[in-house]
């Protein structure tokens, strides 16, 4: 409703309805709403220009001299009680009811009862001015959380991308340096990573048979550089290949299985992966041995790629994800469980 925005149609909506309530709740007590609708149209006028001088000097919330307000308002208040009396004694009055009572200008309880009539219509207003500035400051700190989170999210993503791709090509270096004749076959799927990782990554969400697509391209990769070093033993269950999920949410942990696990490693390299998605419920879990003979300090271990996928779940799914890290003497093991149904689309 773009009406609703407009300054001129909102305000004479409120100005109508305000008039036809008021003539109506004047008019009940001895039904003549024709003189109580008419009363009001004469005094209207004054109230809207009580009510516009008001806002105009009305401050933003959470800004401005509010004690100065208040003397203002109050001065304001003052003086258009004056002049409303001063509009009932000389027009009001003597066109519709001079030949039912008298009245008398400085008649206390009349000042007062005008004062707390024309307060009760400058309440009314300042309500629904400071509930509008309250919902449009609420929108706008939303707002600026979503895209700071999205933001942030992406320098993440930025990041990751740069680290994924120096670990991948040092495997192309050390193929080239062997002058191996999988070095073509490794530097064409390192193009198929480079593509994902370029295009891809930068959509909000793609389906999770997409980043396993690529996490085997990967893994064909590093079969082409470690050979019948690597054994790699995979169990999925899946019952929707199309659901959607962040992009790079589960190949940094390939990568830094590879990176902190089998580039490390002497000798044969053993590398389980496990991967349930049952209604949106994910739980992906990864374990690779090592060769390490003290365990070191988690932010040690972790690398780039673990801290920054860290960090991209708690942008993505605040405290709803389990992200586990286990090291021990002879085996790094990372598990992740989520409700993947669970996602902040406000942060992608």
């Amino acid at each position: 409703m773009k009406w609703i925005n407009n300054f001129w149609i909102r305000h004479g909506i409120f100005w109508v309805l305000y008039w036809l309530i008021m003539g109506f709740i004047g008019g009940r007590y001895d039904l003549q709403f024709g003189r109580a609708y008419a009363h009001e149209a004469i005094e209207l006028p004054l109230r809207m220009v009580m009510v516009y001088a008001v806002l105009a000097r009305t401050p933003i919330l959470g800004k401005g001299n509010w004690w100065r307000w208040l003397a203002e308002v109050l001065g304001i208040l003052i003086l258009t009680t004056f002049a409303s009396r001063v509009l009932m004694y000389w027009v009001i009055y003597p066109a519709f009811y001079k030949a039912e009572y008298t009245i008398t200008f400085w008649a206390e309880s009349r000042l007062i009862y005008a004062f707390l009539d024309l307060s009760l219509t400058l309440f009314l207003v300042l309500s629904l001015r400071f509930a509008r500035q309250y919902m449009e400051f609420t929108s706008q700190k939303q707002q600026l959380l979503v895209e700071k989170a999205t933001a942030e999210l992406h320098a993440l993503r930025n990041q990751t991308n740069p680290h994924f791709l120096f670990n991948t090509l040092t495997s192309v270096y050390a193929l080239a340096l062997k002058n191996a004749p999988e070095t073509a076959e490794v530097v064409h799927r390192l193009s198929q990573l480079l593509r994902y990782i370029l295009y891809e990554c930068a959509a909000p969400t793609i389906p999770i048979e997409r980043e396993l697509h690529i996490i085997q391209a990967y893994i064909d990769l590093e079969k082409l550089r470690f050979g019948k070093r690597l054994l790699v033993t995979a169990r999925q269950e899946i019952d929707d290949p199309k659901f959607q999920i962040p992009p790079l949410l589960i190949l940094p942990l390939f990568e830094n299985a590879f990176k902190h696990g089998a580039g490390e490693s002497r000798f044969g390299i053993q590398l389980d992966w496990e991967l349930r998605l049952q209604q949106g419920h994910l739980y992906f879990r990864i374990s690779n041995n090592t060769e390490k003979t003290e365990i070191p300090e988690e932010n040690q271990s972790a690398g780039i790629g673990l801290r920054n996928l860290r960090k991209q779940l708690e942008l993505l799914y605040g405290q709803k994800y389990q992200l586990d890290i286990l090291e021990e003497p002879d085996r790094f093991t990372v598990t992740l469980v989520l409700n993947a149904n669970g996602l902040s689309t406000g942060s992608l």
